[in-house]
């Protein structure tokens, strides 16, 4: 796999300067636009960070992380959580992060 990060809001850390200048991160240099639902991408840890309820039992079954930590509060569904417990993926609730 190919180191990537991907970034579904913008960070001061990263893109911040660049933001401010234009209103977007979109044409940040280097960067190119990811097609699809950021949360399916496919990668090793996934933090869901931004909001309640992002993981359902809808799109779940197509996470592809192994890992999720809770950034947010809530964003496993009690649902979803059942799909990740049948299919092997270690969820750390926010509370065990902060």
């Amino acid at each position: 796999m190919n180191r990537s990060v991907c970034l579904g809001q913008w960070s001061s850390l990263i893109c911040g300067t660049y933001f401010m200048q234009n209103g977007t991160i979109v044409g940040f240099p280097g960067a190119k636009p990811y097609e699809g639902s950021i949360l399916e991408a496919d990668c090793h840890i996934l933090i869901p960070a931004a909001g309640e309820k992002q993981l359902t039992r809808n799109n779940a079954p197509r996470i592809k992380a192994k890992i999720i930590a809770e950034g947010a509060n809530g964003p496993t569904t009690p649902e979803a959580d059942k799909v990740f417990l049948q299919n092997n993926v270690m969820v750390i609730p926010v509370r065990e992060l902060n």
